[in-house]
């Protein structure tokens, strides 16, 4: 009876030293998973403080003025236009280059055309005002270059020289950032009526064509049909016969 006992007492430890190393492998899991937790819990916190700060960045200041992209774009424009080289015109698009801004050096005929200009300072900063603008705007510059002929010399080689200068002007303005296919560029000599110098003009929607014809102005109304109460002396009127509307009154007659 004592054997069994003892028997009994040392499975009854056994089991006990068992459900011990158990639960000690679990409250070490149990551990385990809550320094992970925690881990997590303060890496959402510092998410949550960064997206909270870039949310306040990115909310507009109060005191500070916010002007209408157009009114930014042309308050640089005049910023440019101050610098003394080019002047915009808002309504087309065109540019006037100021006179000196981009002349070429003289050249005489000779069986090779350079083009080179005149003071090479002066020329970077009108290119450099030209180029900052085509950023505004982003549309095809169409560029003409219109080259006094000097004394002497073939009709050819002054066409020449006034492609060359053309050409000269493209390849400033590709390497001040504007696309090659951005650029449309012609050299010619001054044909009749026509002043030597460089034609620039911004081909975009919003500029007015110049070569549009004007919009015809309205036929002034007469003072006996500017009533309010009247509509310019007709009154539309449902044909019977054809459907259609058509004026009821004749030309001259007034309503009663």
């Amino acid at each position: 009876v004592a054997r069994e006992g003892h028997t009994r007492w040392g499975d009854e430890a056994a089991r006990w030293r068992s459900e011990k190393e158990r639960a000690e492998l679990a409250a070490e899991r149990a551990g385990a998973e809550t320094r992970e937790a925690l881990q997590k819990v303060a890496q959402l916190e510092a998410e949550v403080a960064d997206l909270a700060g870039k949310a306040q960045e990115a909310e507009p200041k109060v005191d500070e003025p916010t002007g209408a992209p157009a009114a930014v774009i042309f308050g640089k424009v005049k910023d440019i236009e101050r610098r003394g080289a080019v002047r915009f015109n808002r309504q087309t698009g065109s540019l006037q280059v100021l006179k000196g801004s981009l002349d070429f050096a003289a050249v005489k005929p000779s069986a090779q055309a350079t083009a080179s200009f005149r003071d090479p300072q002066v020329a970077a900063q009108a290119l450099g005002d030209i180029a900052e603008l085509w950023k505004f705007f982003e549309g095809v510059l169409d560029l003409e270059s219109v080259a006094k002929p000097g004394k002497g010399g073939k009709p050819e080689f002054w066409e020449r020289m006034a492609a060359v200068q053309a050409s000269h002007l493209k390849q400033e303005l590709i390497r001040l950032g504007i696309p090659e296919t951005m650029i449309i560029c012609k050299g010619t000599v001054p044909g009749p009526g026509m002043d030597p110098g460089l034609r620039v003009t911004f081909k975009r929607d919003v500029f007015v064509d110049e070569a549009e014809p004007a919009p015809a102005k309205p036929t002034q109304r007469r003072a006996d049909d500017s009533d309010s109460g009247r509509r310019a002396g007709m009154r539309a009127a449902l044909s019977p016969q054809s459907g259609q509307i058509g004026p009821l009154l004749k030309k001259g007659t007034r309503e009663s």
